[in-house]
């Protein structure tokens, strides 16, 4: 079920008792329970009607008593519990026999970034779940676009093409850098390069640049290190993992024009790289041969899957990647 099926059926009064919110999307996770809120739950009842939870600080037992609760002086009660996927099997297994009966005056929304959907309660919420991946790279720029124009101003091409690059696809992150550049470019109707530069952090561009550094030069203990640092920085793996395979994407363009001749300028401008990226981008490609992408790109999309579908920690799943990508295993 899509985000904006379920705000569809909510306009029109089809409420189901019971939803699972997940994906690694936080901020589009954020603005669709935000939504759920303003239609479900009128602004005088909201302090008698809903409740937000979180799984990591309360019980299945909490929960269920305020979901079986009659709702006061209106048709529904809205709970919210958000990390679900942090409750303790046993609360799990008592939220699921709720699940088996729900009360019909509440809806109960359960968020999770990660869970197995082929185990226990999650497995019984399959027709149920709402999935909130990150979008496509190419659906970025105009997502940042609009977001620069809720801000009353415009957006450089060249400060978008940093943004994507840069940051990539966690919108959270793409906002609060929005945010930073728009006020530090302050009266100025334009954000530009300038502004996203001043106020962007770039250790996380250079971190991933080592990272793949060290997968194409076969250095395991040093892609363990950095994959460790980011991870402990707090880092999610999914989203690590996407940033690592679009880089190799964009190396292994390179790696296929260095192979047919192209200056770098030419590279650059072919694949509309930003000079800021080319050096760094062309140097790893140098490191890369064609039998390298070939054991690569599968691997990359057996650690995805694992990472979204597992119980596997992201930690575990990373290390295994890149203990065969860098040839480390066997």
């Amino acid at each position: 079920m899509k985000p904006e099926e379920i705000l569809k059926d909510l306009e029109k009064g089809k409420v189901l008792p019971v939803y699972l919110f997940c994906g690694s999307e936080k901020y589009l996770m954020e603005e669709a329970l935000r939504k759920v809120v303003a239609l479900l739950v009128a602004p005088a009842s909201r302090c008698f009607n809903y409740s937000l939870f979180q799984g990591s600080d309360t019980t299945a037992e909490a929960v269920i008593d305020v979901a079986q609760t009659v709702p006061m002086m209106v048709k529904r009660r809205l709970v919210v519990v958000k990390d679900a996927d942090k409750f303790k099997s046993a609360e799990l297994e008592r939220l699921g026999r709720y699940l088996k009966d729900p009360s019909p005056s509440t809806c109960l929304i359960l968020t999770a970034e990660k869970v197995d959907m082929r185990k226990g309660i999650f497995q019984a919420m399959k027709e149920i779940t709402v999935k909130f991946d990150p979008i496509y790279e190419n659906q970025l720029p105009p997502w940042i676009r609009k977001e620069a124009e809720s801000r009353g101003k415009r957006i450089s091409p060249e400060a978008v093409q940093y943004l994507v690059e840069v940051v990539g696809t966690d919108l959270l992150r793409v906002k609060s850098e929005l945010e930073k550049a728009s006020l530090f470019a302050g009266e100025s109707a334009e954000i530009g390069l300038r502004d996203v530069e001043a106020v962007s952090t770039k250790s996380k561009l250079k971190s991933i640049f080592d990272l793949s550094d060290a997968v194409g030069s076969k250095n395991t203990g040093k892609a363990f290190k950095i994959l460790g640092e980011l991870l402990d920085n707090g880092e999610n793996g999914v989203y690590l993992l996407y940033m690592v395979t679009r880089q190799l994407r964009q190396i292994c363009k390179v790696r296929e024009l260095m192979d047919k001749g192209l200056e770098p300028g030419a590279i650059g401008k072919e694949l509309n790289i930003p000079p800021f990226l080319q050096k760094g981008i062309i140097s790893q490609a140098k490191k890369f041969s064609r039998e390298d992408f070939r054991e690569a790109f599968p691997r990359l999309l057996e650690a995805d899957a694992s990472l979204k579908s597992t119980g596997l920690t992201d930690r575990l799943v990373l290390e295994n990647l890149f203990l065969t990508l860098t040839g480390a295993r066997g």
